[in-house]
């Protein structure tokens, strides 16, 4: 009976025996492959996690804001841009009481800024042109806002 590591079938003259050196540079090269893969491996699925946590934060970003609109002029948007919402400035006589209005709906913006434009145009004779101005609303601050508005209004 022959020995194991022959191999089964195999005869004498087929055997080759591999000596100890170069099956440890065999292993060897097995290893630095087996590693070389797993560092692909891994890099790959770093690089799907993070676009995946990207996409995430991206949904959950869009999800907790809240795109508003409000109509006005020209002028009184660049001032709002400039300077901010000035809660000295609010009509007091506004349809809900004094406040800064938006909506959801660009058409309501939109007929509330052409509405503002005609009365401006009626009562001065000229006006600046009507906007239609876009704000994001992060609905995680909206605490924020409510308390800043509470506090400029109280004051």
């Amino acid at each position: 009976m022959k020995p194991s590591y022959l191999g089964e079938g195999l005869s004498d003259s087929l055997a080759k025996v591999i000596p100890h050196s170069e099956i440890r540079v065999r292993l060897l090269r097995i290893h630095v492959l087996m590693a070389f893969c797993n560092l692909l491996v891994y890099n790959y699925f770093y690089h799907i996690i993070e676009w995946w946590t990207q996409l995430e934060q991206k949904i959950l970003r869009d999800k907790l804001s809240k795109v508003l609109f409000h109509g006005t002029l020209m002028d009184r948007a660049a001032n709002i841009v400039l300077d901010g919402i000035d809660f000295n400035k609010l009509n007091d006589r506004a349809d809900f009481g004094k406040g800064f209005y938006v909506t959801d709906s660009y058409a309501l913006a939109e007929n509330t800024a052409k509405l503002r434009y005609h009365q401006e145009k009626l009562r001065n004779g000229s006006a600046y042109p009507p906007v239609v101005m876009r704000i994001k609303m992060n609905c995680t601050k909206i605490n924020k806002y409510t308390s800043s508005f509470l506090t400029n209004s109280i004051s």
